[in-house]
């Protein structure tokens, strides 16, 4: 079995988050503290890839919590927003629009894997208002930054349905996992 994949738009999406939230500055900030690999993806014009190691888009999260948002929780939850508009915001834009979250926990697994190479995706309804979100076995759930990301990223998405507010909180979890407690009104 080979490393797992993501799709490059995930990465390319942090370049225009950057690019929206920092300009050309924190764009050029944001690659010169990546690794020169993961730092070609987002200098290319197009992704050299259609799908390329999950690795990189960690290292992106990681280096912009650490440089371009100084560690900030709220400023990174920023970039995480914007990183979801330029990617999967865009690309289910339909879908989002006719949805509402019930809809789209249903749809969450096929959507991961439409991302993702890696990992399980599942839900749990709690209540009419209230699901937790399951993420199993893909290095997103190693890293605490990722974590917060994925957390931030899933409530983000969940927004840009038919909702007035939407809260994410980690919960307790085994290893190798990630559970998320979503709420909305």
């Amino acid at each position: 079995m080979g490393e797992p994949l993501t799709r490059a738009l995930i990465v390319l999406s942090y370049r225009e988050a950057a690019r929206a939230l920092w300009g050309e500055t924190g764009l050029e900030r944001l690659t010169a503290a990546l690794p020169a690999e993961t730092a070609g993806i987002l200098r290319a014009a197009r992704p050299p890839e259609e799908w390329v190691p999950v690795r990189h888009a960690v290292d992106v999260a990681q280096v912009a919590w650490d440089v371009l948002c100084a560690r900030d929780r709220a400023t990174f939850h920023e970039m995480i927003d914007r990183v979801i508009d330029f990617g999967f915001g865009r690309r289910q834009r339909l879908l989002l629009s006719l949805a509402n979250p019930p809809m789209l926990l249903r749809r969450a697994a096929d959507l991961w894997r439409e991302d993702h190479t890696e990992g399980t995706l599942g839900y749990v309804p709690l209540a009419v208002d209230a699901a937790r979100v399951s993420l199993r076995d893909h290095p997103y759930v190693e890293s605490p930054v990722q974590r917060d990301a994925f957390a931030e990223g899933v409530r983000h998405a969940m927004s840009l349905s038919h909702v007035r507010s939407v809260t994410a909180e980690e919960l307790p979890s085994p290893p190798h996992t990630l559970h998320v407690m979503l709420r909305w009104t």
